[in-house]
């Protein structure tokens, strides 16, 4: 990237120069470079109000799949949010939720409820760099420990659970 902007002077009848000429180009390239840095905010979004039933095995919440291509050298914040977890009828269980990328886990969340009873769920998310091209986000739940009754995630109108991927801006290394 070029190290720096700098202004290039035109009066009346100033003489186009090579090096005006170079330093125009080299401010075009800096200005690119720099607003391609910068953070894209929300690249991908869902949202549902309707409960999901949690069973034994992983299964992906409310169609909670997002497929996207993703430029090279970004880090993205994967989140997922729910106001509420509700317990089984006939026993304490774990649910545990999960954010995939391309079938690997990068962030999870799990929580004992006890029989029939409501208990809320921190937030699941995860700042991921990952190659460019595309990349299939999932959110996704299951039960362990007991859950006959059926455990569930619940959302409605006021409380939606929402699944989002937001670009964050640019790659930068890891301080060690």
């Amino acid at each position: 990237m070029p190290s720096e902007f700098s202004y290039v002077v035109w009066g009346a009848k100033t003489p186009i120069t090579t090096n005006k000429l170079f330093q125009m180009s080299e401010n075009d390239q800096y200005a690119y470079e720099l607003a391609t840095s910068a953070s894209q905010g929300i690249i991908g979004w869902r949202e549902s109000t309707a409960d999901h039933n949690v069973t034994a095995s992983y299964t992906t919440i409310n169609g909670f799949t997002l497929t996207k291509t993703i430029p090279s050298d970004r880090l993205l914040k994967v989140h997922f949010h729910c106001s509420t977890l509700q317990g089984s009828t006939t026993g304490n269980c774990r649910i545990q939720v999960r954010i995939t990328v391309d079938g690997t886990m990068f962030a999870s969340r799990e929580a004992d409820v006890e029989k029939n009873y409501k208990r809320s769920l921190d937030d699941v998310e995860a700042i991921i760099g990952v190659a460019g091209g595309s990349h299939t986000f999932v959110a996704e739940t299951r039960y362990q420990v007991g859950g006959v009754g059926t455990p569930s995630v619940r959302a409605d109108a006021n409380q939606p659970m929402q699944f989002w991927i937001e670009d964050v801006g640019a790659f930068v290394s890891k301080d060690t």
